[in-house]
């Protein structure tokens, strides 16, 4: 406390106590607390190849939809728009044997940087053979199944000359390797399911559980097995369904998949009860079907991939489970799907 003269009287300076006096009543008044801003981004590489990497993208506490950009080494790589909390990326167009760091931003909000390490090429040697099959019109061949390296099995429509040197109009459907030469092989599935004729059909998918059980798809609904290499059966689904592809984990699991949306599911049963129709949920062709077990489920993980081509860029992931099937997010993937296989 400081004293002064005024008027012949000492007087107390009062100026210091003012000014503690509204410093404290400032502090006391500022009740409000900055509000914290828990909006988050994170990133996650699941998997690399020489080209791609795998990347989950988890957000919390995001107003959703968000345009969300995806970095790699400071240039824009992706952009999406994310409509759930997490989803999996796929980053293409990478260079091999390249480190990348990554990162996801969306306004203000900035993820934590991640970096991974694309593959290098191989460097084994390989020496590749090519096979031409057909001697007129369009042969084709539209799927294969490797037992070995000595038991190869390839399926589709093959079309060759009779022994005069005119072209056979009765096309082949399957062409086996022994792991010395090829074999080709016709077929035979009914002319019309009911009745007694038989036709070589061209086949469209194969299946092979072990070298004595190899399951093949023809024209329309048509199924034909094989024992080594000897057709033991042949027979006809319970329902209309044209079959694009087949999966499963044995002869008493087997799905089908096919045009318009349609799932069958074979339980082992030797009649045709056996066989029943799963609801897909999708108008859509259904083209490819695979699965694989999952360790951490203790379940086999299957997924199918359905589309228009040529008509549209419309397309469904669909997850088949016991309990029904159901669609997966498939943002970010902006074109038609064909094919699908995973590990």
């Amino acid at each position: 406390m400081e004293y002064v003269w005024r008027n012949g009287k000492v007087m107390k300076n009062l100026l210091p106590a003012i000014f503690i006096l509204l410093a404290i009543l400032g502090f006391s008044c500022d009740t409000a607390e900055t509000p914290v801003d828990d909006r988050k981004l994170s990133l996650t590489v699941e998997d690399v190849s020489c080209v791609e990497a795998w990347i989950k993208l988890k957000a919390e506490n995001l107003a959703l939809p968000a345009m969300v950009n995806i970095a790699a080494n400071s240039t824009q790589a992706k952009q999406i728009i994310l409509t759930k909390n997490d989803t999996l990326l796929i980053i293409d167009s990478l260079q091999s044997s390249t480190t990348y760091s990554f990162q996801a931003v969306t306004g203000e909000i900035q993820s934590q940087m991640v970096s991974a390490r694309t593959m290098d090429t191989t460097s084994h040697d390989f020496t590749w053979q090519t096979f031409e099959f057909g001697e007129h019109s369009s042969s084709n061949l539209r799927d294969i199944a490797i037992i070995d390296e000595n038991n190869i099995w390839a399926v589709g429509e093959i079309y060759m000359k009779d022994s005069l040197g005119q072209p056979d109009p009765h096309a082949y459907n399957a062409v086996h390797w022994d792991g010395l030469s090829w074999e080709l092989k016709k077929l035979l599935f009914y002319t019309i399911c009911g009745q007694t004729s038989l036709s070589s059909y061209p086949a469209k998918a194969i299946h092979a559980f072990n070298e004595n059980d190899i399951w093949i798809a023809g024209g329309g609904r048509q199924l034909a097995r094989i024992s080594g290499t000897v057709q033991m059966d042949k027979s006809c689904l319970p329902f209309s369904m044209s079959i694009n592809k087949l999966w499963g984990t044995s002869s008493n699991n087997l799905y089908a998949v096919g045009n318009e949306g349609t799932i069958a599911h074979y339980n082992g049963s030797p009649s045709a009860v056996g066989w029943q129709k799963i609801e897909s949920g999708t108008n859509l062709d259904i083209y490819d079907i695979w699965g694989d077990y999952n360790e951490q489920t203790g379940e086999y993980e299957i997924l199918a991939v359905a589309a228009k081509l040529l008509h549209s860029a419309d397309r469904d992931i669909l997850k088949i489970a016991k309990n029904g099937v159901e669609k997966i997010d498939e943002t970010g993937i902006d074109w038609s799907l064909r094919g699908i296989w995973f590990k």
